[in-house]
């Protein structure tokens, strides 16, 4: 990641009015998860990452820490973001995300992140992306008893 990457997402996020900026990572079970950021903190939380308990790696569906090596609560990852993902959100004013490696402190893969997911530069992130994505908002209608329901 250069300066000039960096320099563009502050820029970018600054222009949309962005005021959180969500550092996404998915944990071992493929749950999404993210850590937001204030927009002041952005240019240097983009080259230091945010910090993660090697533990919150280990949280199932039911958030319970379940015990295994090397996910103790003792340690930390860092979320180090990918600024080619750097995306606005329009469902979520003031908000962005952009999409995370877990590093360890001397920048190394420290062995749990699941990579087809956070990285960009997988084969298989490489070809996701050239599929077009689209986000269906379904209004609520008003049914005649005075119930809400949404339409399917």
């Amino acid at each position: 990641m250069t300066e000039l990457q960096i320099l563009r997402v502050v820029e970018a996020a600054r222009a949309a009015d962005v005021r959180l900026i969500r550092f996404e990572y998915c944990d071992v079970s493929g749950v999404a998860r993210t850590k937001a950021i204030h927009v002041d903190q952005l240019e240097h939380k983009m080259l230091e990452g945010v910090g993660l308990t090697r533990a919150q790696m280990s949280i199932n569906l039911l958030e319970e820490v379940v015990p295994i090596e090397g996910m103790e609560p003792v340690g930390e990852i860092r979320l180090v973001p990918d600024p080619a993902t750097f995306t606005v959100l329009p469902w979520s004013p003031g908000s962005a995300s952009v999409l995370c490696n877990q590093l360890d402190h001397d920048r190394a893969d420290w062995g749990a992140c699941p990579p087809s997911r956070t990285s960009t530069t997988s084969p298989l992130n490489r070809r996701a992306a050239t599929f077009p994505t689209t986000l269906r908002v379904t209004p609520r209608s008003t049914a005649p008893s005075g119930t809400t329901t949404t339409p399917r």
